[in-house]
């Protein structure tokens, strides 16, 4: 076990925690430089930032020296573990490492308040630095423990065999620099032009689908406006550095900057000055003193236009006491004329300080189904027309990583192998690689150790069930969520931010991959599970109201049927079971539609629930209608209206009998039809249900005009019935339908008869109420109508038809604040004679009371105004009196 050797020197204890962890961080960054692993560049970084700062404490010492004690003795402990892991380190390990990260961080924070902080300013926030406190050693504590260190473990090897190790690795990199600036002094022009060995951009991305509008919407506006700032965000391993590369790479981007194309690469960078550092030496600049001006003034002397890509900047971004001063240094780079900014970030959020160019460009999106399937032929080669092709690709959501990654094992094994790994391996199957452009839970799990998440620990938990929900969730159940989640849109907006989640359409989604990475690392808790439950019991029991349609379809049963099936049959409920199913059975393709529905009427028999078990048995004769079979359908139609049924109910019977109309009038017999909807509709008026009724309604009018037409009577009882069916859609508020109708009615010409006139003049009538209704009150085809209906009425000597007109203008009055005017035609309305409808009296009376409202809340606010007039004026005569004319 790697422990440096403590020697027999006149130093404190302290001054030896320094030296030593100075040693053990720098061995740490070597071992993350010759592995690639994750978080220990991070951890090697902060590790000497806290040893840097942790000298200059004044206040709390003792807490601060003995947390970096610590922390210096689990990265003794990493190291060990490194070098017992010489091939990979295990995935576990990687995650105990993935949360001390977080820890080392609060602690460098600490050590920061109490390096940099004033008295006062500790005072103030004395109860945030007790909390932070208590976070550092609850995660050192923690870490001692998992890690198994304890602070007084003998070395394995010498501190002397380390700094050997520390030499010998200083030499080789001393040669390599004098090798470097022999090879500069020898081909300087050469070097002058790509700026060094380490500015040289990396190769294009041969396999490139999918971005084509991406690429060359970027290249316009690198090409027409310079500088141009530009940020692509999105999801880990969607493909950000591949379209920076790609706009490198561009001929036209090539042909515009030349040599001055430089790509930076940000994933190792832990602080704003490593990355000026970075930046000074990318660019060749001393910058032993003031780096930035000098930066700048080197960049100020390209005096053609340049581009700068900072790839995966939210490395260093992310880091909350860093932020800023990141933000300051691109807006140190911004501020020279010629250079243009691209950076890539995981998120949805850009760094303020820098004036991005407009119209932002929107983060990047999952690759269309073809795009996808170029990719995966073009790296595996696997035939288009292979079967199993398309099971797989869903696996991958679309996500460019994982499809690079299944298609690079698909060169070897056939589709078919691939999916049955998945069931067993899930995402284990496409992270064998050492990096995160090479392991897709790598990837994930870069993203779930940002500070933005990190700072919200419940959005872990969100996500966790959101993995469980291949659907997503809704608006409305997230608001339902916040009875175990009281800051539930803060947790959206964390996840949304670092774009592990996504929002499609409405619903908050997570891709396929991280669903599964999430379902097995990080499970939601029994409280969660819980929840859900619930919720679904309550969803499932929606499906039994006439009006259950889009909540429980969207967040039951389309998408998350095969979460819910489980969690419905854990709970015993037979009828919540038979519910579930029958709701399902409406979302389904009709095969598994009847199983369902089977499996539905099974459980209802069982359970004795006679009003369950007609339902199922209705809709067993809804799929039979839907697929042809209507000699079946009205043969049980007919054996469910018989006397030993009569139990089922009233409204079920209504259902019956809409449904056997239905049936009946497919098969040509249009006058049965007609009477099964008159009895139907009388069923459904016994039992009460409004919306049933309209429904029934709906169904006789059309029994009756498909009937009207069997016979040949096209003319004025079609046209009634037209009429009738547009004012059932007007009483259920579907008034774009009834306008349909009432146009239809128009274009069919005048009916025969006397009161063919006022029929014309009562349709526009209803077509003004319309327009009024849906808020187009300032359409000129509303006062046309009115004009026609008033001489209609006013011929005919039609005193309703012209009550209505004045109704009519007063609503149009007092939608445009002409509340006399209203009051004067509501007025006329009201006198007419030989008008006594008790509602359009009501009517009346509900709009006269508006406008006299109205009218009292204009008059408070014109005495209001006049009161603020009057003491304004009282103000001037005053100054005027105080300071003379």
């Amino acid at each position: 076990m790697f422990m440096p050797r403590r020697q027999k020197i006149a130093i404190s204890s302290f001054e030896k925690t320094l030296q030593y962890g100075s040693i053990a961080s720098r061995m740490l960054y070597e071992i993350s430089e010759a592995t690639s692993a994750p978080y220990l560049k991070a951890i090697a970084g902060i590790s000497l930032l806290i040893i840097e700062t942790v000298q200059a404490v004044r206040s709390n010492r003792q807490e601060c020296v003995r947390m970096t004690e610590q922390t210096y003795h689990i990265v003794c402990t990493i190291i060990n573990l490194c070098a017992d892991s010489p091939v990979e380190i295990p995935q576990r390990t990687m995650r105990i490492i993935e949360e001390f990260t977080g820890t080392i961080q609060k602690i460098l924070s600490y050590v920061r308040i109490q390096a940099e902080g004033s008295v006062m300013k500790r005072l103030l926030h004395h109860m945030e630095i007790a909390s932070l406190l208590s976070e550092c050693n609850k995660g050192l504590n923690h870490a001692m423990i998992v890690f198994e260190v304890q602070s007084h473990v003998n070395t394995a090897v010498s501190l002397a065999e380390l700094q050997a190790k520390v030499t010998e690795n200083h030499r080789e990199i001393m040669t390599l620099l004098n090798d470097s600036m022999n090879i500069q002094k020898l081909n300087k022009k050469v070097l002058t032009r790509s700026n060094s060995n380490i500015s040289i951009i990396p190769a294009s991305p041969k396999i490139f689908y999918g971005r084509d509008s991406e690429l060359q919407q970027i290249v316009i506006r690198l090409v027409t406006k310079v500088p141009s700032y530009t940020a692509i965000l999105g999801h880990g391993g969607i493909g950000k550095t591949s379209l920076a590369l790609a706009v490198l790479h561009n001929v036209e981007i090539s042909s515009h900057f030349g040599a001055h194309r430089y790509f930076i690469k940000c994933d190792a960078i832990i602080s704003a000055a490593q990355l000026l550092s970075m930046m000074v030496s990318y660019f060749h600049v001393d910058g032993s003193q003031h780096p930035a001006s000098r930066l700048k003034k080197h960049l100020d002397g390209i005096k053609s236009a340049a581009i700068v890509v900072l790839d995966n900047l939210e490395s260093v971004w992310d880091i909350p006491d860093q932020k800023l001063a990141v933000e300051d240094t691109l807006s140190m780079l911004a501020d020279v004329r010629h250079l243009s900014i691209v950076i890539t970030m995981r998120g949805l959020e850009r760094p303020s300080k820098i004036p991005w160019t407009r119209p932002l460009f929107p983060p990047l999106l999952p690759l269309d189904d073809y795009s996808t399937r170029q990719i995966f032929i073009a790296i595996s080669d696997v035939s288009i027309v292979d079967p199993d092709l398309p099971p797989l690709l869903s696996l991958t959501d679309n996500l460019p990583l994982a499809v690079t990654l299944m298609a690079n094992l698909a060169a070897y094994e056939s589709c078919a192998i691939l999916l049955l790994r998945w069931n067993k391996e899930t995402t284990s199957l496409i992270s064998d690689g050492s990096e995160k452009t090479s392991n897709l839970e790598m990837s994930i799990s870069v993203s779930l150790s940002s500070p933005r998440i990190v700072s919200v620990p419940e959005s872990r938990e969100l996500l966790s069930i959101l993995a469980l929900l291949p659907d997503g969730m809704s608006d409305t159940t997230l608001r339902d969520m916040e009875k175990i989640f009281p800051e539930i849109l803060k947790l959206k907006s964390a996840l949304c931010r670092v774009s592990i989640a996504h929002i499609d359409q409405n619903p908050l989604k997570v891709l396929a991959p991280v669903r599964e990475y999430i379902r097995r690392e990080h499970p939601p808790s029994p409280k969660s599970l819980h929840f859900l439950q619930v919720c679904f019991y309550g969803l499932v029991h929606d499906a039994s109201s006439p009006l259950f349609h889009s909540r429980a379809y969207d967040d039951v049963c389309t998408g998350n049927r095969t979460l819910m099936r489980p969690y419905v049959e854990a709970l015993g409920d037979k009828r919540l079971s038979g519910t579930y199913f029958l709701a399902l059975s409406k979302v389904v393709d009709e095969k598994q539609s009847r199983y369902y529905v089977e499996t539905a009427l099974d459980l209802f028999t069982e359970l004795g629930d006679r009003s369950m078990q007609a339902a199922a048995q209705r809709r067993l004769l809804q799929h039979y209608f839907h697929n042809g079979m209507l000699s079946a359908c009205i043969e049980d139609c007919h054996e469910m209206l018989s006397p030993s049924n009569q139990d089922i109910g009233t409204l079920e019977h209504s259902h019956i009998l809409r449904l056997l109309s239905q049936a009946t009038s497919q098969k040509g017999n249009t006058l049965l039809a007609l009477k099964f909807a008159t009895k139907a509709r009388h069923l459904a008026q016994i039992a009460g249900s409004l919306y049933w009724e309209a429904r029934c309604r709906v169904s006789l009018l059309q029994s009756s005009s498909t009937a009207l037409t069997a016979l040949g009577l096209y003319d004025a009882v079609l046209q009634d019935i037209t009429a009738q069916q547009a004012g059932v859609h007007y009483r259920m508020s579907e008034y774009d339908d009834a306008k349909k109708l009432f146009y239809k009615l128009l274009e069919m010409g005048p009916s025969s008869g006397i009161y063919a006139a006022i029929k014309r003049g009562l349709i526009l009538h209803n077509l003004v109420e319309i327009d009024i209704l849906n808020g187009d009150e300032k359409n000129p085809r509303i006062q046309k109508h009115l004009e026609t209906c008033r001489a209609i009425f006013t011929a005919e000597n039609f005193l309703p038809g012209m009550a209505a007109i004045s109704l009519n203008e007063s609503q149009l009055c007092f939608k445009i604040e002409q509340l006399e005017e209203a009051k004067k035609h509501l007025s006329q309305c009201m006198n007419t004679e030989q008008w006594s409808n008790s509602s359009f009296i009501m009517q009346c009376f509900e709009l006269l009371g508006d406008i006299e409202i109205r009218q009292e809340n204009k008059k408070k606010r014109d005495a209001a105004l006049y009161d603020m007039l009057c003491t304004v004026m009282e103000s001037i005569k005053f100054i005027e009196y105080r300071t003379g004319p």
